[in-house]
């Protein structure tokens, strides 16, 4: 599995401006997002997320907001991820997220911080680019 680096963040509720780039092999539209609109609230409150992430088994979640998440004995291939929760005013604003693992895990994490069935945006670190939730999945491999 290929290790990634992501923050994720809410998709601001306005029109954003793309551009073409090849990411993972496949040319998507990243977004172009303002400084300003980087810290959209995620609608999801530090407590919600930390109580939902201690739900998952081998999960440990620390009260600073920082969790890692392990792969069990039993799994073909071992995997792990790491992150740290951001919040501001009552809500997250941003979760940073590495490690290795499989999309379906991914998307488990991302339906914690999804508020209302909102789309998710992710900005993927090493490429410093905005991009949408679908894109960065179909970038991991699939179980």
């Amino acid at each position: 599995m290929q290790p990634f680096h992501i923050v994720i963040r809410a998709i601001p509720n306005r029109e954003l401006p793309t551009q073409s780039i090849t990411f993972a092999g496949r040319d998507i539209d990243a977004l172009i997002v303002p400084p300003a609109l980087q810290a959209t609230p995620l609608g999801v409150s530090f407590e919600q997320a930390a109580d939902a992430l201690a739900t998952f088994p081998r999960m440990h979640v620390e009260p600073d907001g920082s969790f890692v998440w392990v792969s069990s004995s039993e799994d073909e291939e071992a995997w792990q991820v790491d992150g740290n929760l951001y919040d501001r005013d009552g809500s997250l604003i941003a979760i940073d997220l590495k490690g290795t693992c499989d999309q379906t895990k991914v998307v488990l994490l991302l339906d914690v911080f999804r508020a209302a069935g909102r789309e998710l945006m992710i900005e993927v670190v090493r490429d410093a680019t905005f991009i949408r939730e679908r894109d960065f999945l179909e970038s991991l491999p699939k179980l």
